[in-house]
């Protein structure tokens, strides 16, 4: 009687084991999940961290040169700018508002390939209120930070995932 009952039970083990096989595996695999997700995430608020502190280096930037300089309105006759020992390369000035200026410069090594990227634009007129908010009175910086450096011709991002992050500072 023990050898039939020794029978019927050949293949329990093998069931059994592959049984708890499957739920290690499902769990393996979903821990695996969430670590790649996490990985993820910890990677775009890098990004996005990087791209903020770009935009408020920009500020500072545009801001100092505001504060300091002999012309105050960094237009676009008031000779080069510079931020940390980086040229910021002035664009075409807009032919209906003559003294805004649009520049940018990367943030990084001094040699290529830079980290992130600056774009700044600085509103010397009374502009509407889609630029600087309420009020005809208004003047502001603009600076968008970039994770990835500019071109250096045309100053657009350029690179694989690009994240931004602005920043407005209004003054009179």
């Amino acid at each position: 009687m023990s050898i039939n009952k020794l029978q019927k039970n050949k293949g329990f083990v093998l069931f059994f084991s592959l049984l708890v096989t499957s739920i290690i595996l499902a769990a393996g695999l979903a821990v695996s999940r969430i670590v790649v997700r996490q990985i993820l995430l910890a990677s775009v608020q890098k990004d996005s961290q990087m791209s903020l502190f770009a935009a408020d280096a920009g500020i500072e930037c545009a801001r100092y040169w505001r504060d300091t300089k002999s012309n105050p309105t960094l237009d676009n006759t008031s000779g080069d700018l510079t931020c940390n020992s980086m040229a910021l390369i002035k664009d075409v000035p807009d032919p209906i508002h003559p003294t805004n200026v649009r520049a940018w410069f990367n943030l990084g090594s001094q040699n290529p390939p830079a980290d992130s990227c600056v774009i700044i634009e600085i509103y010397n007129e009374s502009n509407p209120s889609r630029v600087c908010g309420n009020g005809s009175d208004k003047r502001c910086i603009s600076a968008k930070g970039y994770n990835v450096p500019c071109n250096a011709s045309t100053g657009a991002p350029e690179g694989g995932r690009v994240v931004e992050r602005g920043l407005r500072f209004t003054y009179q």
